[in-house]
């Protein structure tokens, strides 16, 4: 809807994203604070409960990298 953005994860069959209609659906423009500049963690993983799992996973070349 006009004044409303959709965002969209990067996994696509688990990410909490607006597709999800229940979770997060469109976001209001007023809720939105900035834009992103940097990826602060990334993990290869979808088990973010398990600690092991994530660290195993975790993927140094992406984490602190400059998004276009």
């Amino acid at each position: 809807p006009k004044g409303h953005f959709f965002f969209m994860g990067d996994n696509r069959d688990f990410s909490r994203d607006s597709r999800d209609i229940y979770f997060m659906g469109f976001v209001p423009k007023e809720n939105i604070l900035g834009r992103v500049t940097h990826i602060f963690f990334s993990s290869a993983t979808l088990e973010t409960y398990n600690l092991f799992g994530v660290i195993r996973d975790f993927r140094l070349n992406r984490t602190f990298q400059k998004v276009n």
